[in-house]
C-alpha cells in the first residue's frame, strides 16, 4: 500500500495556486520549493499510513452494554420521568461534556457522557428524530439511535448514540485504492436501503412526517412545501427568483417522472464516518426526507466539486445514472445559491 501512495496514489495538488513569480531564478526557485513539499508532504503521509489504522474506541455505558433486555429497561424507566426533568439533565450534559470533552466541531452538537450525543435545533423539529427511527426500522444502515427527544422553549434537544469512525474529510487521504471503492460499493448498498423505506404520509415530497422538506439546497433559508409533484418541487427551488424550471432548462430538460424516494440528502463528507478503513455511520439526518430519486446524486456531488478523484468515487456509488439531471442542477447552482 505504501508503494501506491509513493507511485501517486493522491493529487496532492489538485487546484495550486496562481502565484505571480518575477524573473526566470524566481520562477526556479519556486518550482523547486513547490516540488520539494510535495515530497515531504507525500513522505508524511506514507508515515502515517505505515502505522495502520488507529484501534477502535469504546462507545459508551448505552451502546456497548452488554445485555440489550436491561438496556432497554433502563431505558424505558428513564422515559417514564416527566419531559421537563429528562431535559433539565440534558442541558446539564451538554455543559458538562464541553467541560468534558471540549468543542465537537458542529456548534448545537455536544458529546456527552454514556456513548451519547445531543444536538440542539429549532429548525428541523421532529423530522430528524423520526428519520433516525425509519432508517433503524427498515435498513441495516450504521447511524445513531434514538434515544430521547425534548424541548426547551423552542429549542428541539435530540438524544442518540454514539456512532465509531473519523469523518471522511480528514482521512480520505489516507485510505487505499480499495478501500475507496468499498466505500462507493458499501454508499451504493445504503442508498438502495434508504429507497425501501415506505412514505406513510399524505404528500409525495417532504419531511419524514409528512411536514415541509428541509434541505439547504432550497430557497427560503432551506424550508419549503411540502409538495405533491415533482413539477412543484421544481419550481420551489427557483421561487425566490420569480421563475420557473422549465423556463431556465427549457421544459425538454426539467427533471420529471422520476421515483420519490427517502433520502439522507447530506452525504457531505463530514456527514460520513470510517472506522478501520470502512464506512462506520452515517450521521446529520437533518434533511432527510422523501424527495426524487436523483437528489442524493446530485447533493453528494455538491460536497466533491472540482476533485475529479471523489466525483468518481460518488459516481461508482451511484452508477453514473443521473448526468443529465447533474448538469441542470449544475445549471441552477449557479443562479440559486444553497440556502437563498
Amino acid at each position: 500500500m505504501n508503494e501506491a501512495f509513493r507511485a501517486g496514489h493522491v493529487a496532492m495538488n489538485e487546484n495550486p495556486p496562481d502565484y505571480q513569480v518575477k524573473g526566470k531564478r524566481g520562477a526556479q526557485l519556486f518550482e523547486i520549493r513547490s516540488r520539494l513539499a510535495t515530497a515531504l508532504h507525500r513522505f508524511s503521509v506514507d508515515d502515517k499510513i505505515s502505522k495502520g489504522w488507529p484501534t477502535s474506541r469504546r462507545l459508551g455505558i448505552l451502546s456497548d452494554f452488554p445485555f440489550p433486555p436491561i438496556r432497554r429497561l433502563f431505558h424505558s424507566l428513564w422515559l417514564c420521568l416527566p419531559s421537563t426533568a429528562r431535559v433539565y439533565f440534558y442541558r446539564f450534559l451538554v455543559r458538562f461534556g464541553a467541560w468534558l470533552y471540549g468543542p465537537t466541531g458542529a456548534v448545537l452538537v455536544s458529546r456527552v457522557p454514556f456513548g451519547l450525543y445531543i444536538k440542539r435545533t429549532t429548525r428541523s423539529g421532529l423530522n430528524e428524530p423520526n428519520a433516525l427511527k425509519l432508517v433503524e426500522q427498515y435498513t441495516s444502515i450504521p447511524a445513531p439511535r434514538f434515544v430521547d427527544v425534548g424541548n426547551h422553549g423552542n429549542e428541539i434537544y435530540l438524544v442518540m448514540t454514539r456512532v465509531p469512525g473519523q469523518q471522511l474529510r480528514h482521512i480520505y487521504h489516507l485510505m487505499s485504492y480499495t478501500e475507496r471503492n468499498r466505500l462507493a460499493d458499501d454508499l451504493a448498498d445504503y442508498i438502495s436501503q434508504l429507497g425501501r423505506i415506505p412514505n406513510t404520509t399524505a404528500y409525495m415530497i417532504g419531511g419524514t412526517l409528512g411536514g415541509p422538506a428541509i434541505d439547504h439546497r432550497m430557497p427560503n433559508s432551506g424550508i419549503g412545501g411540502p409538495f405533491n409533484t415533482e413539477a412543484d418541487f421544481n419550481n420551489f427551488l427557483v421561487s425566490h427568483i420569480e421563475s420557473t424550471s422549465a423556463r431556465i432548462l427549457g421544459e425538454e430538460n426539467e427533471p420529471r417522472n422520476h421515483r420519490l424516494v427517502f433520502t439522507h440528502s447530506d452525504l457531505h463528507w463530514s456527514n460520513i464516518l470510517m472506522d478501520q478503513g470502512r464506512l462506520s455511520g452515517i450521521i446529520d439526518w437533518e434533511c432527510a426526507g422523501f424527495k426524487p430519486e436523483y437528489w442524493e446524486f446530485t447533493k453528494a456531488m455538491y460536497a466533491v466539486m472540482w476533485h475529479k478523484d471523489k466525483e468518481e468515487l460518488i459516481k461508482r456509488a451511484f452508477g453514473k445514472k443521473y448526468e443529465k439531471e447533474l448538469e441542470g442542477e449544475r445549471r441552477l447552482w449557479d443562479i440559486t445559491p444553497f440556502g437563498c
